[in-house]
């Protein structure tokens, strides 16, 4: 999302003071910065810039949702938290930090909170990654048993973006969940149709095949796991699977 440029914050309604357009754009170089050693998984230097950002500019919807990234990485994640809910509170409609905001309720087990932080998401029209956020809200339901409004979910994520693969093996789950299993096979099927190696589809797909009585083709399936993602949480899942089978 492009950099806010915010003049004031108005809160209990006592205004902020203004920050220079000047200031406000050192402040955005800064963090360009941060978030650029962040992606070179570069954390000391990211967090030191954005700390200078937000010195500059505390009024910044962008920088606050930055702090919170880095905060969440670096597992803080009461001040993840605190720094997405100011970048929301600056910026009400701001859905990458209500994503943000939402993803962490998520890791942390607090389902219905990430569901209203989704939802929220997804109220502004604007927002550029809907998928995404539809996508965590279906992960949230599935997370909470609620096959109903996860399989809605997963399905508008595919309904808008046929190449969003994670969302077809999201919905494999819930029908794995709901004993639907030819169904779930149909969504894996597409998967790895498109992406062979997926390791995660191929260990859902040799869990399907097992229901079926397939042992052999199951067993295919887990070894490809295992090629894949040897040193993985999907390998480890896989072995334990050919352990059985053996």
């Amino acid at each position: 999302m492009a950099c806010m440029a915010l003049s004031m914050l108005v809160s209990c309604g006592n205004k902020k003071p203004s920050v220079s357009l000047d200031k406000q754009r050192q402040a955005k170089a800064d963090y360009d910065l941060a978030m650029a050693f962040f992606k070179a998984n570069k954390g000391s230097q990211a967090m030191e810039e954005m700390e200078k950002a937000e010195k500059i500019d505390p009024y910044s919807a962008e920088i606050q949702n930055g702090m919170g990234l880095l905060f969440y990485h670096k597992e803080r994640f009461e001040k993840a938290e605190a720094a997405y809910k100011r970048a929301i509170d600056l910026d009400p409609k701001y859905s990458d930090a209500r994503h943000n905001l939402g993803t962490l309720y998520l890791f942390l087990g607090r389902y219905n909170e990430a569901v209203n932080e989704f939802i929220e998401a997804l109220e502004n029209d604007t927002y550029r990654n809907q998928s995404n956020s539809l996508n965590s809200l279906g992960w949230a339901y599935y997370k909470m048993q609620n096959y109903v409004e996860a399989e809605k979910s997963f399905k508008d994520v595919i309904e808008r973006d046929r190449r969003y693969l994670i969302a077809y093996d999201n919905l494999a789950k819930v029908y794995m969940a709901t004993n639907r299993i030819d169904d779930a096979i149909k969504e894996l099927g597409f998967v790895l149709n498109i992406a062979p190696l997926y390791p995660e589809a191929n260990l859902d797909m040799g869990m399907c095949m097992l229901k079926k009585g397939e042992k052999e083709t199951a067993r295919e399936h887990f070894i490809k796991v295992l090629e894949v993602d040897p040193m993985g949480k999907w390998g480890a899942q896989a072995q334990e699977y050919l352990n059985l089978l053996d």
